[in-house]
């Protein structure tokens, strides 16, 4: 009697079977049989369902297919096997297979045929050179190496067909490689040839392009950053699996070795990026885009000059090439002579110690909370700074790799160049430095009040978030490099997308767009104008098989007082923000209140600080960095009852929990919340426990 766990689906049928018995279903690995299996795969059409009902099955182990007999050939040998017998078919064609190799080895054998079964298997018989098994192992290792290779043409959106100027190639890759890691080494590729082309003056970026199947066919959503490996077999459980299987007519790589993809270039984004560097010339001025509808064109002098007037004294500064002879550290060489030295290999990082700062922000005064620990850790800084592309090196800041052996995952540092530290005397990166952990943490700190506020009123947003940070205090010092370093986690891409500059902001309508400008315009409309973000840009980050998200990090401020750090404009740039700003419709839905309103609640900031002014308050109150001996104290959440607070504080909407925002804003004549604890200026942090 066959036993229930052959069933298909299961005793009780939890797993949707068919409730045949399978002798042979190897359960319960398997707990449907093959076509089982194949009808209940997820966005199955009703054609293919049609077609995999029509399929032959194997009654003894349930495998299913156009060509499968029953019994199929497996079950049939075993049967045979089981007895003592072979098939006499079989032998037959192996002695037919056997004979037809030994006369291409030049000996003549005569030809037998089967005709009645021979009482037991036959005996394996040596052709031609034999392979050990040991030789037969490394050939079978080598066959399934992880390495894949990438076919890819190039579409642009302008073209229609594939382009035959970009052209078309391969490149390697392992088979552990992200989707967009593969974008972005394709894109990459391409730019030389991308480049050569007239009115293409700058590269492409991996954000105006996309990766999509051969005949420029989309990936599927959960597909786009899975791994090469991953990104094939999602694919082989889909109806639509002929999309990464070869066509056996044209294929010339083994199966499950290679993808066939398109790089889709978005021509509208490179345009308007080119545009935007270039605002004399219009997008779709087809001089500057290189080509027309018809022959391409080339810029004249006489169209040079018909630019506008408003546009025609934009002019980019000479570095004070007019001022003076010039001035340069290069020197004349010497007498060369050969002169050999022995040079010691240089390592190429800094075993370093350090202490741990980390800022705590109070929800409600939006007040720092510095701790740093008493406890010394170790790591490995890198002595050169990582090789950035001139669109994502920031020009104030450098950026070094950091291991940390004693902390999970990777680590990029970040330290005030030489030019910037000591422009005002002295060295004032640590300064700088913590202007830019409490920014950064303000923005995380807003950016869940915003989250918060925006699920009371059920407005759908875009998925984005704000980087970790923390200070290292090296202990001892090095000397040479900076004391200090902003830590934040190394995110998978380092290309820089940017939303709005120190002053100005973008005007794009997309949902991601829409959503930051919306948060900017929250947390103006929050700290009643203290306070407003600036040069809001960050990085795409992901893990494998996980959708990609948007990361913020490294804003800039401004403030009535001027006291946020490096960048912060005071009050014009308060003003700038809110004249440059461009409502989307995420800000309609959120209720944000109108410029005139924030112009209002401006005017009584400036008056403040006037009035801060006459009674000679410089607004400066140095922060206190506190001691804490356990290193946990990274994960502590702020509490409002022990971080210190000045003023009389100020609530979030989010707290108050309006339900009509808009009527309750639009009846005011200015933002009447409470004060907003905005930063004294840090001058000299003074630490608990130090002399």
């Amino acid at each position: 009697m066959l036993s229930e766990s052959f069933v298909c689906g299961g005793p009780q049928n939890i797993y949707n079977g068919c409730q045949e018995v399978f002798p042979r279903l190897p359960a319960p690995v398997d707990k449907v049989c093959s076509k089982c299996s194949k009808l209940n795969a997820p966005s199955l059409s009703d054609i293919d369902r049609d077609h995999i009902l029509k399929y032959k099955q194997c009654m003894s182990c349930g495998v299913c297919g156009r060509t499968v007999s029953n019994p199929c050939g497996t079950c049939r040998r075993y049967d045979l096997e089981a007895s003592g017998l072979t098939d006499p078919a079989r032998d037959a064609a192996a002695e037919e297979r056997r004979n037809r190799a030994q006369r291409s080895f030049g000996t003549s054998v005569a030809r037998e045929t089967a005709t009645t079964p021979t009482p037991s298997l036959a005996v394996p018989q040596t052709m031609g050179a034999t392979t050990s098994v040991a030789e037969l192992e490394s050939a079978r290792l080598s066959s399934t190496k992880n390495t894949w290779t990438i076919i890819y043409n190039v579409r642009r959106s302008s073209k229609g067909p594939i382009d035959k100027t970009l052209g078309s190639g391969t490149l390697p890759f392992d088979g552990e490689t992200t989707m967009p890691v593969v974008l972005e080494e394709l894109v990459k590729q391409i730019n030389p040839s991308w480049t050569r082309i007239e009115g293409h003056t700058l590269d492409l970026y991996a954000s105006e392009c996309e990766l999509r199947h051969a005949e420029n066919y989309n990936f599927a959503q959960e597909a786009q950053t899975l791994t090469i490996k991953g990104f094939y077999n999602f694919y082989l459980q889909r109806p639509d699996k002929h999309l990464v299987l070869p066509d056996p007519k044209k294929a010339k790589l083994p199966r499950g070795t290679f993808l066939s993809l398109e790089l889709f270039i978005h021509d509208n984004k490179y345009k308007d990026r080119i545009q935007q560097n270039n605002p004399q010339f219009s997008s779709d001025d087809e001089d500057y885009a290189g080509k027309g509808k018809g022959k391409s064109a080339k810029r004249t002098r006489s169209n040079r000059l018909s630019v506008s007037s408003d546009t025609a004294t934009i002019k980019r500064k000479r570095s004070g090439t007019n001022s003076g002879p010039l001035v340069s550290m290069f020197e004349s060489d010497k007498a060369i002579s050969w002169n050999r030295k022995a040079v010691q290999p240089v390592p190429q990082v800094y075993p370093i110690k350090f202490t741990l700062l980390t800022c705590t922000v109070n929800p409600t005064t939006g007040h720092p909370n510095l701790e740093e620990t008493f406890e010394t850790t170790g790591g490995l800084l890198d002595k050169k700074p990582m090789d950035l592309s001139s669109k994502d090196k920031g020009r104030s800041k450098d950026v070094f790799e950091l291991s940390i052996p004693s902390m999970d995952g990777k680590y990029v540092a970040k330290a005030f160049n030489a030019s910037i530290a000591k422009k005002e005397g002295g060295n004032r990166n640590q300064v700088y430095l913590l202007h830019e952990l409490v920014r950064v943490k303000r923005l995380a700190s807003f950016f869940e009040a915003f989250v918060e506020y925006a699920d009371n009123l059920a407005v759908e947003l875009a998925e984005f978030s704000v980087s970790e940070a923390f200070i290292i205090c090296l202990d001892p010092p090095i000397d040479g490099i900076p004391d200090a370093y902003l830590v934040e986690p190394r995110r998978v891409s380092t290309s820089v997308t940017k939303f709005s500059g120190t002053l100005g902001s973008s005007t794009r309508t997309d949902k991601l767009s829409g959503t930051i400008s919306a948060f900017a315009h929250y947390v103006a409309m929050s700290s009643a104008c203290k306070l407003v973000f600036a040069d809001l840009q960050g990085s795409m980050h992901y893990n494998p098989g996980e959708p990609q998200i948007l990361v913020l990090f490294d804003p800039m401020t401004h403030s009535p007082f001027q006291t946020t750090g490096l960048g912060d404009f005071g009050a014009t740039g308060i003003e700038d923000f809110i004249d440059h700003h461009v409502c989307s419709i995420v800000c309609d839905r959120l209720g944000l209140p109108s410029k005139d309103v924030l112009r209002q609640t401006l005017a009584v900031r400036i008056q403040e600080v006037d009035d801060a002014k006459e009674a000679g308050d410089d607004h400066e109150e140095p922060l206190t960095i506190h001691k804490a001996a356990d290193p946990g104290f990274m994960h502590i959440e702020p509490d409002a009852s022990t971080v210190p607070t000045g003023g009389d504080g100020w609530q979030t909407n989010a707290e108050a929990g309006p339900s009509k925002p808009q009527e309750q804003l639009n009846s005011k004549s200015q933002l009447n919340l409470t004060p907003y604890d905005t930063d004294s200026e840090v001058g000299s942090p003074t630490k608990e426990g130090h002399v």
